[in-house]
């Protein structure tokens, strides 16, 4: 209930769900470490200090090859799709899986591409959760990988996933996240993200989630929610072992802090983040979070 009072409360401050400013109570405490970790590697993948890689360990000799499905959910999704699958496909998964929620653009159409399109397009209602939970059961690879249309992944990023799993209690693991823009703020943001799945195992959408198959189906999949699926199933995630940072990075577009503004755009994320925490239900956080395209 104190959560249900405090989202009144927000709405009458800031009217509608397009005005909310949004900040994850996690990420705060962690700014002065992110803050040291930008200004040492401007151009390089965040590094909190005090904190190693993940994923150090080479792949134990005469393992077997694993596959890999990677599945993308898209709604509205041609500004990015093309370039994301172009990049994709130089990284030779296994298959590669659209799964559309209704798009009216081109984002279809980008799929289907003889070239670089997807191996497989679907079409499910929309939502990422029943988007991704949907690609799932259509996909055939020993390990799902989960990214957005709007990022691409560092050259050698699904090895090192590979890699990341084969590490003793590991359950999950994300990529280094790298929002494409120079702003040291930026960094800030990549460090804290990267701190937060080490500190308390909880990754967003936006780093590339990836596990087994069959540990994504024994769970479930992700919750049917229409907003923060990532952040309820990391948390079911961490029950069952550890969520691992890859070495290799994700690159994240930063149209969503660039649209919105970058302290706007990060107060709202913590905001709806400690509103969740509170047990105001995700599903009627969405108006707060508004499509961005």
């Amino acid at each position: 209930m104190q959560g249900e009072h405090l989202l009144d409360r927000l709405a009458t401050m800031f009217g509608d769900g397009g005005d909310l400013g949004f900040i994850d109570p996690d990420e705060a405490r962690l700014a002065g470490a992110a803050m040291a970790a930008a200004s040492a590697a401007e151009t390089q993948a965040i590094l909190i200090p005090g904190f190693g890689h993940d994923c150090v360990e080479p792949r134990p000799r005469g393992s077997e090859q694993v596959s890999v499905s990677v599945i993308i959910p898209t709604l509205n999704e041609e500004s990015c799709l093309a370039e994301a699958l172009r990049r994709l496909r130089q990284e030779r998964p296994h298959e590669i899986i659209v799964v559309d929620g209704g798009s009216s653009d081109a984002t279809c159409q980008l799929a289907r591409s003889p070239s670089d399109g997807a191996d497989i397009l679907l079409h499910s209602p929309p939502g990422r959760a029943a988007q991704m939970n949907f690609g799932s059961t259509h996909a055939t690879g020993d390990v799902l990988v989960f990214l957005h249309a709007d990022c691409w992944l560092e050259p050698g990023a699904l090895q090192d996933a590979e890699r990341c799993l084969c590490g003793s209690g590991v359950i999950a693991g994300c990529f280094q996240m790298k929002v494409q823009a120079n702003a040291l703020v930026y960094r800030v943001i990549d460090a804290a993200a990267t701190a937060r799945v080490r500190l308390i195992g909880v990754a967003y959408g936006d780093q590339g989630l990836f596990l087994r198959k069959d540990t994504f189906d024994r769970l479930g999949g992700f919750p049917r929610l229409r907003f923060m699926e990532d952040l309820f199933f990391g948390k079911e995630l961490r029950k069952h072992g550890r969520i691992v940072v890859a070495r290799k990075r994700i690159f994240v577009s930063p149209r969503r802090w660039q649209q919105t503004g970058i302290v706007k755009q990060t107060l709202r994320n913590w905001i709806l983040t400690a509103l969740a925490a509170a047990g105001v239900p995700p599903d009627r956080l969405t108006r707060w979070y508004p499509a961005v395209r």
